[in-house]
Order: structure tokens, then sequence, then C-alpha cells
């Protein structure tokens, strides 16, 4: 039979084993696990090493698996590009994006959203579905043509696989008018005539004061050089870009295109009238004249490179 004493240093025995066997649970050992955890950048699946029932360790790798997720394994610079101001019916330089994997990926989809996003286009060497070594990079570059004047704003967008938070680059630039001639009416020198390349024709009865627009189709139409017939300021001329000539019978109020048979190239770069009142055209396919106000025209090329 066992005495007090002997039972008494058995049980000391037993509870010095368990406090050695058993470590002791720090309070917010599931805290520190979660930072561990989130400082490695890995998750582990043998999470018994704290003494916290199997749920709270579910969810804290639920947690840390849902943040990973979030994070991009890839990067776009810059995140901002504005083109400044470009003048209609032009193109600005080109801006060029450049997407760094940190790790091998994907590219998912390439988007351009906004509400001018029509007016920004693409290339370059990234493209959707292309694969990306870890540390490599491929570009994207951007261009901007202004489809009318003021501020235009779009956002590209890059997925990746696996999938990420999508890689955004906000985009802008202000479309501007460039008047490309000026033209003084003889007769009446305080009536002014501005050919703005993209908008079209505008004419001013106070020396320039105001200006309304002429009727004029299309409206936008690229306006390079304005003439006036001499002895005659009710009958002016107008070189348009991609439309050949036009003419106004009426002092420049209303407009209307030209019969232009036989001006091979409606790109009139240049126009100019000599004092008999005939035409000269300079297109990009050479030089054209007319002695008929526009109806025809004959080549004028000899002896030009």
């Amino acid at each position: 039979m066992k005495t007090p004493a002997r039972s008494i240093r058995f049980l000391l025995l037993v509870l010095l084993f368990v406090a050695f066997a058993v470590p002791l649970v720090q309070a917010d050992c599931a805290g520190d696990l979660r930072n561990c955890q989130r400082e490695l950048g890995i998750t582990y699946d043998d999470l018994h090493i704290c003494n916290v029932d199997k749920g709270t360790l579910e969810t804290a790798n639920a947690e840390l698996s849902a943040k990973l997720a979030g994070i991009s394994n890839t990067t776009m610079t810059p995140d901002s590009i504005d083109f400044g101001p470009v003048t209609l019916g032009s193109t600005g330089w080109v801006q060029t994006l450049t997407i760094t994997a940190n790790q091998a990926m994907t590219l998912g989809t390439i988007t351009m959203s906004g509400p001018q996003g029509s007016e920004f286009n693409r290339g370059g060497t990234c493209a959707a579905g292309a694969v990306i070594a870890k540390n490599a990079r491929c570009t994207v570059a951007i261009t901007f043509t202004p489809a009318d004047t003021g501020s235009r704003n779009a956002v590209l967008t890059v997925t990746t696989v696996p999938a990420a938070a999508p890689l955004t680059t906000s985009l802008a630039g202000t479309g501007t008018t460039a008047v490309s001639s000026l033209l003084v009416d003889p007769v009446t020198p305080s009536t002014l005539f501005a050919g703005v390349d993209g908008k079209g024709i505008y004419r001013s009865t106070t020396s320039g004061g105001s200006w309304a627009a002429a009727t004029l189709v299309p409206a936008n139409a690229r306006i390079k050089a304005l003439v006036i017939k001499p002895g005659d300021s009710t009958r002016l001329f107008a070189a348009t870009y991609g439309g050949g000539v036009y003419k106004s019978m009426n002092n420049g109020v209303g407009w209307s295109a030209c019969t232009n048979t036989n001006l091979a190239n409606l790109n009139v770069l240049s126009l100019v009238t000599s004092p008999t009142g005939k035409l000269y055209a300079g297109t990009e396919s050479g030089v054209f004249a007319s002695t008929d106000s526009c109806t025809s025209w004959d080549v004028q090329n000899s002896g030009l490179p």
C-alpha cells in the first residue's frame, strides 16, 4: 500500500512530464502564424503546431490564400500617361508601357476602355496569351489620335494567368485644332476665312472678332488651304485632305465638293490661283491644274522629282 508521500511524489512526476512534453500555447498563436505566413508568402497545410482548434487554423489559411490571390506577380509601368495636346486628325508620339513578370505567367486579356477608348490604339510586343518568363518583359506601344477637341481619356487594362489584380494604366490627351490657312476678302477686308484642320471652314465678318462655321459637308473636313478667285470675291476654293477641292459661290457662306475629274489624288496639301483664275493643286501625287473652276484637272508633273 502506497503512503501519501509516495502518491504525492508520483503526482508531481506526472505533472513535470506533461509540462515538458506539451509546449505552452501562446495567446495569439493564430495571429502570429498569419503574420509569419504573410512574410514568407506561402501557406502551410500542417498547422497543428498551434494548440488551437482546426476551424481557427483553416480560417487563417483561407484568409491568407485570399490575400495572396489578390497580389499581382507582374507590374506595368508607368501607371499613367498624358499625351498632352494633339491636333485633330494627327497622331501623337508613341508612348511605351512595360510589363515585367516577377514569376512566370501568361498574359490574359488586354483591353482599352473609357469614354474615348477608341482614340487610343496599342501595339508592341505584349499580346494576349503570351507566356512571359520570370523577370522577363514585354512592351505595349500606345498612340493617341483625337476625334474631337478637349480632354480625352481611356484606361488600358491587362489581366494575367494565374489570376491576380488587373494591371491598369490611365491614358489622357487633349484634342486641339490647328488653323491651317487664313484668307482676307480683298473687296471687304473685314471678312475673313479660316481653314481649321479637322473642323472645317469658319467665316468672320468682324475682322476676326467672332467666327461662325460655314456650311460644309463633311463639317469636319481637313482644310489645308484657301484661295479666292481674282476679281470675284464671291468665288472661293478650299484644298482638303481626303476630299479633293471644294468651292463656294456665295462668299464662303456655303461650300460643296468640286467635280474633281482626273484629280488622281484627293489629298490636296496646297492650292493657289493665277491672276487669270487658273487653279493649281499640290497633292501627294504631284501638281494638277484646272482652268474650269475645279470641274476637271490635268496633271502638271513634268520635270518634278
